[in-house]
């Protein structure tokens, strides 16, 4: 739901035939196209830029690169990517929800993100992105971060939770920050071994992998954590986000539900339930 691929272009045809040029782009696109699917997204950028070489003016192909550089966090070369995807074909409305996404989301940057993620929806009002959108507005109205913008960290666990000693917290929020988040993962994973039980650790875990598209490593993070402690609601509201990024919209509710069951003042997972809802969920 995060990343919105546009089909293979058809730009490389022409009456007289295929030229070899042509030819060997489309066969890269294909290339290209499997590498996405097997989430192998250096070959994947590689292909793309190839294609690009030789035809710089196809939009989708800009845009799918952009979504493979994003998954190899090299964030701005995905803006640009974006950006050329955008400004070459305004009416390409996943260019402009993948930007705005990649602003709002990786970038920390939502004012920026706000223009792009209207003009998707003005192209197509059912764009997925209304739910970045949406919780934009929440923020913007003073409500707390919403998790479908960005995995929700931190929380109020158990008193007795072992937690980071405050300088590895600072060191992990700092390469977090940086996104460094594989790094930052290690410092949780280390702690981890010798606190498994940590709500705190295990939820902030997850919401790193979550960052880095890895949602089905996050689950039994947040799942664990639930089940030591059901009243740990941003934890169960991550897991709610994690249902949602591997589609299983039924589990999401769920989730959003056990918020509200433990926190029924929770406007977080009341923004996202109703989204579901709103979604005929």
């Amino acid at each position: 739901m995060f990343d919105f691929l546009r089909k293979r272009p058809q730009q490389f045809t022409s009456p007289s035939g295929q030229t070899a040029s042509q030819e060997r782009a489309n066969r890269l696109l294909a290339q290209a196209g499997a590498a996405m699917q097997a989430q192998q997204w250096a070959q994947a950028a590689e292909c793309y830029r190839e294609v690009l070489g030789s035809f710089p003016r196809v939009s989708p192909a800009w845009n799918n690169l952009g979504i493979a550089l994003n998954r190899l966090q090299r964030l701005d070369e995905a803006k640009a990517a974006f950006e050329q995807a955008a400004g070459m074909d305004p009416n390409n409305a996943d260019a402009h929800a993948n930007l705005g996404i990649l602003l709002a989301r990786d970038m920390n940057r939502p004012q920026e993100a706000k223009p792009h993620l209207l003009k998707a929806l003005a192209i197509n009002p059912r764009h997925g992105c209304s739910l970045y959108l949406e919780s934009l507005r929440a923020t913007e109205h003073g409500e707390e971060e919403v998790a479908f913008r960005r995995p929700v960290g931190g929380g109020q666990p158990l008193a007795k939770d072992a937690v980071l000693q405050p300088d590895k917290q600072a060191q992990a929020d700092r390469l977090e920050a940086q996104g460094l988040y594989p790094a930052a993962l290690t410092i949780y994973q280390d702690f981890l071994k010798v606190h498994p039980d940590s709500l705190q650790a295990l939820n902030n875990a997850a919401t790193l992998h979550l960052k880095m598209r890895a949602p089905s490593r996050a689950l039994p993070l947040l799942e664990k954590a639930i089940h030591l402690d059901p009243r740990y609601v941003k934890a169960s509201n991550n897991l709610g986000t994690v249902r949602v990024m591997m589609k299983d919209a039924s589990g999401a509710k769920a989730a959003f539900e056990n918020t509200l069951k433990h926190d029924p003042t929770n406007r977080v997972a009341r923004l996202n339930l109703d989204m579901l809802l709103k979604r005929g969920v």
